[in-house]
């Protein structure tokens, strides 16, 4: 592994230590951006009370929109898609994922009755949730369940939050069987102050295939100051394979990538493969009780993490990246500001990964603008560009020898 040695680590680590403030900031990235998803598809129901979208949710027919009308709505039942229906759409008439609200009775509220969930789905495939937030519910704003029939679900352009537990749940089966093919996109994740307890995660997927998670936005996913130990904001676990993990921001919470989470007997893995790009992990100091890792890569051969940029600012001494129990890994042009923690049992390809210890590389890292200022390449020692990572996380094509982290170094059309 590569170092940035010249430079004091120590006076990087106090310069980054900004005040931790109650309000997380709003970092940016490309969930600020999401694109527009276009006329509606199929038959369109538009609804414009809690009832009316209940009915409509409960009676959905293949090849439809349900188009909701900006306003709260208050649910009585958990909103659940079923019945074998295929290629339904649930979205915000409004391309502002605060427009239409959609509330449970409250993440602390043991009398939740029938709405245990904000949206279920079960027996339904090729299904797009997107355009509105969903949240206060004593589970998950949303649960898939695979056991009759879920598949390929498209979450896109979501605010979820103050979930009772993992804000997006995805099961197995009775045979152990995930949803598989699923992409969450554009999405906002977070608690506007902290979880209630620690059983709770960003995502918690068990035993899936080929998931798209990008350019989302998760912020306080952290326990309460008496049951701190909360999960990752992205996990993959119980047998998972291939997720592609790219161009999400990660702000002020306990974990915040895992591939893996403990070690499985012999003949399964808790994942296989994946890419892990692109992404920004930042915490401030104070910020969380009991923090822990950035990237973790648990009992999961085969994964590539490339091109991230963890900050943690000193929260976590033992490693901001670690890998355990896996091999044929690539870890590689990370941009980070601690250790690469290998542990028990794991190899694979350590290499180009910066440990950096200088905030003057940044545009702006006092307003948490972490694009690569034009001095970053006369510092920055230059990395060479991985096949599994052409582009950056603003999509600009990335040269052949390239910047470590999340951002390419900037062109003179930038300057």
């Amino acid at each position: 592994m590569r170092y940035l040695a010249s430079l004091c680590f120590v006076a990087f680590v106090s310069s980054f230590a900004l005040a931790a403030s109650s309000e997380s900031p709003e970092i940016p990235g490309p969930w600020q951006k999401p694109p527009k998803l276009g006329k509606p598809k199929g038959a369109v129901v538009r609804v414009r009370t809690a009832d009316e979208l209940q009915d409509a949710v409960a009676h959905a027919r293949s090849n439809s929109t349900i188009m909701v009308e900006p306003g709260t709505y208050q649910l009585t039942h958990t909103l659940h898609l079923s019945g074998g229906v295929q290629n339904v759409a649930i979205r915000g008439a409004s391309d502002d994922r605060t427009a239409v609200i959609v509330k449970g009775k409250g993440m602390r509220n043991k009398d939740y009755g029938v709405v245990p969930h904000g949206i279920l789905v079960t027996n339904a495939t090729d299904v797009l949730i997107a355009n509105m937030s969903i949240g206060e519910v004593w589970f998950h704003p949303v649960s898939l369940n695979p056991e009759e029939g879920c598949q390929r679900v498209r979450m896109f352009n979501l605010r979820l939050f103050d979930a009772g537990e993992q804000f997006i749940k995805s099961n197995l089966d009775s045979k152990k069987r995930g949803v598989h093919k699923c992409v969450v996109e554009y999405c906002v994740v977070e608690y506007t102050d902290t979880a209630w307890h620690d059983y709770t995660q960003g995502m918690s997927i068990h035993g899936a295939d080929d998931w798209i998670v990008r350019n989302n936005f998760f912020r306080n996913i952290r326990g309460p100051k008496d049951q701190p130990l909360v999960g990752g904001c992205i996990d993959f676990w119980s047998g998972s394979h291939n997720a592609l993990v790219e161009g999400n921001v990660i702000v002020n919470s306990r974990m915040g990538i895992r591939f893996g989470i403990i070690k499985r007997d012999k003949g399964m893995h808790e994942n296989e493969g994946g890419i892990i790009r692109n992404n920004l992990i930042y915490r401030q100091p104070g910020a969380v009780r009991e923090p822990d890792g950035g990237i973790m890569i648990w009992d999961s051969p085969g994964v590539v993490a490339v091109n991230n940029t963890v900050i943690l600012n000193n929260t976590f001494d033992r490693g901001v990246i670690e890998y355990r129990w896996s091999d044929k890994l690539v870890i590689a042009n990370n941009l980070i500001d601690g250790k690469i923690w290998k542990r028990e049992d794991a190899d694979g390809k350590v290499s180009d990964n910066i440990n950096m210890n200088e905030r003057s590389i940044f545009v702006d890292a006092e307003k948490y603008d972490f694009r690569l200022a034009n001095k970053a390449a006369r510092i920055l020692s230059k990395v060479p560009r991985y096949a599994d990572c052409p582009v950056d996380v603003l999509r600009k094509r990335r040269q052949e020898q390239t910047a470590p982290g999340a951002y390419e170094f900037p062109s003179e059309k930038d300057k």
